[in-house]
């Protein structure tokens, strides 16, 4: 990891200081989020953020290239999420992953019968990707 990568992880951890967790979201995008060591770690915070922290990494991670397997399981079960923006960004993360297992793909299905048509052809997209 480089120098900057340790003091942005913990600061992400630092649910007591607002001021420093943001400023350490917005300066993800300075490290390599597509390094497997730094989507465990961010994978270790997402799966004890609360709801609205979560939504912030996802935001934060838009521009990943590719998911590890870490990163993809703590996220596959948001693919079910009972609000569908929050479960259509999870998806759009989760798009970036070579293989997809069942249930997000199942979660893609649910996501493309929805009435919102941003959702649904976001859905149809990745259900459409699928070998």
């Amino acid at each position: 990891l480089d120098k900057p990568t340790p003091f942005i992880i913990e600061g992400l951890k630092a649910g007591g200081d607002l001021h420093l967790q943001n400023l350490c979201l917005k300066s993800l995008t300075r490290l390599d989020i597509n390094a497997l060591e730094t989507q465990k770690r961010i994978a270790d915070i997402y799966s004890a953020a609360p709801e609205d922290f979560r939504l912030r990494i996802l935001t934060a991670l838009k521009d990943i290239t590719r998911v590890s397997r870490s990163l993809y399981s703590v996220l596959e079960g948001d693919v079910h999420h009972e609000n569908e923006w929050f479960a259509e960004k999870v998806l759009n993360l989760l798009s970036k992953a070579s293989t997809h297992s069942p249930r997000v793909v199942e979660g893609a299905r649910k996501l493309s019968e929805s009435k919102n048509s941003y959702i649904k052809e976001s859905a149809d997209r990745f259900l459409e990707s699928l070998p």
